[in-house]
């Protein structure tokens, strides 16, 4: 085995890269469990890639193993990761943990504005469900219903509208 050779877990390459890293961002649970049993550390760009690439069970793992739900910082939140990816799965999971469902980028942009920019209805729903604020405006003062009103997608905007007079 690697192991018995001399390899070591928690080896870094120079990207930054760890074995665990590229397991993550592989959506290999079983390899991250395996690496964190011989001693590696999960980092903050671990979960971030496994939501990334929308892989729920590793995401389930590495916050097993005690990363932080939101991440270091907000440019790191994996709730951001996984709605970019559209990736209801992974969002699910995350939200599960208590993750903050209105997390902004450093653009202001939350998972609901990611989800009315790219037209991730579904996304969308599952954010309004656990509570996401559609009155949040990003860093250009545009809230998740005036993306979905100026792409012209009617569903979105009437979920949006239907949101705001329920609050």
């Amino acid at each position: 085995s690697l192991r018995s050779a001399g390899a070591r877990a928690d080896t870094v390459d120079a990207g930054g890269g760890s074995p665990r890293t590229y397991a993550a961002a592989a959506g290999a649970a079983d390899a991250i469990t395996a690496l964190q049993t011989h001693g590696a550390r999960p980092r903050d760009l671990d979960l971030k890639l496994a939501a990334s690439e929308c892989h729920p069970d590793a995401i389930g793992v590495l916050l097993a193993a005690g990363m932080s739900v939101d991440g270091a910082t907000a440019a790191d939140a994996p709730l951001l990761g996984a709605a970019s990816a559209n990736c209801t799965d992974g969002v699910k999971v995350l939200l599960d943990r208590k993750a903050n469902v209105n997390v902004k980028d450093g653009d202001g942009r939350t998972a609901l504005i990611i989800a009315a920019a790219g037209n991730m209805l579904d996304l969308a729903r599952l954010l309004l469900e656990r509570g996401a604020d559609v009155a949040v405006e990003d860093s250009l003062g545009r809230t998740a219903l005036l993306y979905a009103s100026m792409n012209g997608r009617e569903e979105m905007a009437e979920l949006f509208k239907s949101a705001r007079i329920k609050k």
